[in-house]
């Protein structure tokens, strides 16, 4: 399902640059996974078994070059455009374990004082700044807080803060205590700033697997109709559950919002499948533009202009057409009743909305 949300995501607000981290996907299933998301480059960096793994996709539009990447950060320059001058964005999967934060925020920290250009980082830096970015689990926070302090304070470093929960991550714990942390963030330095004033962070809510989405952005809307329209209403509410779940215990109430998350979004994929008429997407990772297009490309392919009747006439009046093929098809049904056993036990449903399957 996490594919299947993701792409959902895409759809919604359509980036230039998209960063995962803790993949947890090796090559093959990087290659296989990354280049359905119709992005038109992607770079990764596999997982060592189950844990990590990195992958960082982006569009024409953005004149980005990678610079250096390693098993926990991509470091990459984006051209200039208009008046804006290049400027460089590390995209970051912080180490989860505290015997390797020094090493990496050390590692970090020379590499930011060698870049003379502006810069923001960006990703699950697996850190916390204050206690208050914590709340429940083990109070024991300083050696993670004061790794990232020192960092931010030696590197002129700006926390780009953020709109939505407070927290990014949870333990999901059932039995013992939940925790919830703010471990994702967007930070950059103070010639960053002044180049994206209005750049917004926004924590979208987390969704079954997917832990949280972090979205700079800059105001751009779009209209939502049908099914889009009624996801996004029951999104907003998990948003809004979420950003009290310090407060009380949300995981039913969570739990529910997420089935039927997840349930629009597969009502949304057989949709597709079946306005597509074909039978070569097997899986719900194919539920991409890709589908959308097949359907617009078979709608105007198969659109009747002309017809030719039994009786060997020609006739362009919609009108006639609708009432020849009628009749055609009542013929055809009544002759044959085995037609119906046919039809593929997916694809175009009936007056009772449900496909021949039901």
């Amino acid at each position: 399902m996490t594919v299947l949300a993701l792409n959902s995501f895409l759809r919604s607000c359509s980036p230039s640059i998209l960063f995962l981290s803790e993949t947890g996907l090796n090559e093959r299933n990087n290659r296989r996974i990354l280049s359905s998301l119709n992005f038109r480059h992607f770079d990764f960096i596999a997982a060592n078994g189950r844990s990590g793994g990195i992958a960082l996709l982006w569009q024409d539009n953005v004149d980005l070059f990678v610079l250096s990447k390693s098993q926990d950060l991509f470091h990459c320059n984006i051209g200039s455009i208009l008046n804006i001058s290049n400027w460089n964005i590390m995209c970051v999967y912080g180490p989860p374990y505290h015997p390797h934060k020094y090493a990496f925020w050390s590692r970090t920290s020379t590499l930011i004082a060698f870049i003379d250009v502006p810069w923001c980082m960006i990703g699950d830096l697996n850190v916390l700044m204050h206690s208050s970015e914590k709340h429940g689990g083990s109070p024991d926070t300083d050696i993670s807080c004061n790794e990232f302090r020192n960092f931010l304070r030696d590197r002129d470093v700006i926390d780009l803060g953020f709109v939505g929960p407070a927290f990014t991550w949870s333990n999901n714990a059932v039995q013992s205590g939940l925790t919830f942390e703010r471990i994702d963030r967007a930070i950059c330095n103070s010639r960053w700033k002044p180049l994206f004033p209005d750049a917004t962070v926004l924590h979208l809510p987390r969704i079954q697997n997917l832990i949280c989405w972090e979205k700079v952005y800059c105001n751009r809307v779009r209209n939502l109709f049908g099914m889009q329209r009624e996801k996004l209403i029951v999104k907003k509410k998990l948003v809004d559950l979420q950003a009290t779940a310090h407060l009380a215990d949300i995981r039913e109430e969570e739990k529910a919002i997420c089935q039927k998350i997840a349930s629009m979004e597969m009502r949304d994929m057989m949709y597709w499948q079946q306005r597509n008429k074909s039978k070569w997407v097997p899986t719900i990772e194919k539920n991409t533009q890709i589908l959308r297009i097949s359907v617009l490309h078979r709608r105007s392919k198969n659109k009747i202009f002309t017809l030719q009747t039994d009786e060997g006439d020609w006739i362009s009046d919609f009108y006639k057409i609708r009432e020849n093929l009628i009749n055609h098809f009542q013929k055809m049904f009544s002759k044959d009743t085995n037609v119906v056993k046919k039809m593929g036990s997916l694809k175009a449903p009936g007056p009772d909305g449900y496909p021949a399957l039901f």
